[in-house]
């Protein structure tokens, strides 16, 4: 018996290990997504939706997203409103 369990154990060690990754990164990119839209939030001159269309425009790109981030705020409102087409 101990020894059904043990390859029980090892087969499914696995697939725990994948499964556990999966939710981090779901979690890690919920959290980023929080963060994203609060920074675009405190851009001067867009609006609710605007922050919406920016960030479904960006959210998949973490190049992005980390430019966002790293951009000083005088530039970060020019390139959001160059993304908007304003």
């Amino acid at each position: 018996m101990a020894s059904t369990l043990r390859s029980f154990v090892d087969m499914t060690k696995p697939h725990l290990e994948t499964m556990q990754g999966v939710l981090m990164n779901e979690h890690v990119t919920f959290e980023r997504s929080g963060k994203l839209v609060d920074e675009l939030m405190k851009i001067e001159g867009i609006n609710d939706y605007d922050v919406i269309e920016v960030a479904v425009a960006i959210i998949g790109d973490d190049s992005k997203i980390e430019l966002l981030f790293s951009l000083p705020d005088n530039l970060k409102s020019q390139w959001i409103h160059k993304l908007l087409g304003c």
